[in-house]
């Protein structure tokens, strides 16, 4: 395969237009009133946007520095901690445009919309990328099982930077591979230019998306090295111009971006901040996320271990291939690094590499076919029909429970679950603290971006970045998971006065 972007066919694009369509209508059918999970990185983000919004960002830095609710990075200097403001830059257009309900919370829906179009986009692009290595209906397939077998389009309801990152940088790699095959192709200067500055503004919004974006612009660059050293290229002054333009652009964009907004804290400092014990607890999560992930793929009924052979001799069998060498670089990158983390995230934080997952996936399922086919243990027509229905019925393995759930929440009540960050227990609680507190009261609680986002009142989570409980005018308190991560002392419990209680949440008054 390994077209150039101009030899994709009318067909092929059709394809990717209809698959961003049918993935728009499916996932938006999936969207809920309010945050179904009370994750504060969220909050985070929306908070960041608004801030930008209303040029009011270098106070937000300082906030962010005191809600912060785990150990601040030792990057973090002069009191002020930027997130990447890649996502918040969308977000902020939004509240440009509607604004931030503290009444009704009626606009959070909106602010849902910039991944709800990424995830989208992300589906026409994912088969645009497997088409240069597969025919159209593998490349349909894997974009299919892709984009549902894991249910990874349910954290577009949760306004979490993730869904954009893995658009974002799967975009940056697609016109990647787009850029080194049009370098051999004689098409027009404006396609070529054209091509140069998307790819630039793609890996430029990478990197400010997430802090390691940049190991994708890295990836790129590696790829492009090894291209021009498998066809021992020899470079004229302008054909080297010509190469080094996108990252030229690239570096412009991100010298001028960060003189604006400010640069993103980095938290290096948290790589390799873990003991041997732990390291050998996150090798064993995230290999147990990855048979997960396999297993949903496989339509949750336990047949695993196939796509995971599969995934193991596409590795192996493809994997160290030369043109292949940076994807399996990232890979190993990506799951090394976080192995030396002193937290784990989920499937989340993997998210921009699942694409390369199931790239060599699909690659370890040819090589299996084509050595059964090699074996004549089977007839080529019965083993093509026979891999033709096994994928139809995981299509409808996969589909119909994501249809299902369609219906139930466009039939269902539009009202907020219990649980969600915008039930009426929560927001009974934000409309109190808006009404009876001073604008200035300082709030503990164990999500305090998310309180912050929805009362106005600065909030900080105690006994964390040496935050007490007793340096609060109020603290807010559950049972209910998540918020029961803190408990107060006996001591300090004799200084709580009840200010207001609902059958979720209790907020009590500092006596000091």
């Amino acid at each position: 395969m390994n077209q150039s972007f101009s030899e994709y066919t009318r067909r092929d694009w059709v394809i990717a237009v209809l698959l961003t369509i049918f993935i728009l209508l499916l996932v938006g059918m999936q969207l809920t009133p309010g945050i179904p999970m009370w994750v504060g990185d969220a909050a985070a983000y929306l908070s960041e946007g608004i801030a930008i919004s209303n040029g009011t960002l270098e106070e937000q830095t300082a906030i962010n520095c005191i809600m912060h609710p785990s150990p601040l990075p030792e990057e973090v200097h002069e009191n002020r901690l930027v997130y990447v403001w890649g996502y918040p830059l969308l977000l902020s257009l939004v509240h440009q445009m509607v604004g931030f309900d503290m009444v009704n919370y009626s606009s959070i829906i909106f602010y849902k919309l910039p991944s709800l179009l990424a995830f989208s986009l992300m589906a026409g692009v994912l088969f645009l990328f497997y088409r240069r290595f597969f025919e159209e209906k593998l490349a349909v397939f894997l974009t299919l099982i892709f984009c549902a077998g894991s249910n990874i389009f349910l954290q577009v309801d949760t306004l979490l930077v993730d869904i954009f990152f893995l658009f974002i940088a799967l975009l940056s790699l697609w016109l990647a591979e787009c850029f080194f095959a049009d370098l051999e192709k004689p098409i027009s200067t404006g396609k070529k230019a054209l091509l140069i500055v998307c790819l630039a503004i793609s890996m430029w919004f990478t990197n400010q998306t997430r802090l390691n974006g940049s190991t994708v612009v890295l990836i790129i660059l590696l790829s492009h090295i090894l291209r021009l050293v498998e066809r021992k290229a020899k470079l004229s002054i302008r054909l080297l111009w010509v190469h080094l333009c996108p990252y030229a652009i690239y570096l412009i964009l991100n010298v001028l971006s960060e003189w604006i907004l400010f640069p993103a804290t980095p938290n290096v400092s948290d790589i390799g901040s873990i003991t041997l014990s732990q390291f050998f607890t996150n090798c064993h999560y995230y290999l147990d996320k990855t048979c997960e992930y396999l297993n949903d793929l496989a339509g949750k009924i336990g047949l695993f271990p196939i796509p995971l052979l599969f995934l193991l001799v596409g590795f192996f069998k493809t994997g160290f291939r030369l043109r292949n060498l940076p994807y399996t670089v990232l890979l190993a990158g990506t799951y090394g690094v976080l192995v030396l983390l002193p937290y784990v995230q989920g499937l989340r934080y993997l998210y921009n590499v699942l694409p390369i997952l199931v790239l060599y996936t699909a690659w370890g399922g040819q090589a299996v076919f084509q050595w059964l086919l090699s074996r004549k243990a089977v007839s080529p027509v019965l083993l093509r029909k026979g891999i033709a229905v096994a994928a139809a019925i995981l299509l409808l393995l996969v589909y119909f429970p994501v249809l299902q759930s369609c219906v139930l929440n466009i039939t269902g009540s539009q009202d907020p679950a219990d649980g969600d960050v915008y039930s009426k227990e929560a927001v009974e609680i934000y409309h109190y603290i808006q009404d009876n507190t001073e604008p200035d009261a300082v709030i503990a609680f164990m999500r305090p971006r998310l309180l912050y986002l929805n009362t106005g009142r600065i909030s900080f989570a105690p006994n964390v970045n040496h935050h007490k409980l007793e340096d609060a005018d109020f603290f807010l308190d559950s049972d209910v998971p998540p918020f029961a991560e803190f408990s107060p002392t006996e001591e300090e419990r004799a200084a709580l006065e009840v200010a207001y209680q609902n059958k979720t949440f209790t907020l009590y008054k500092l006596q000091k």
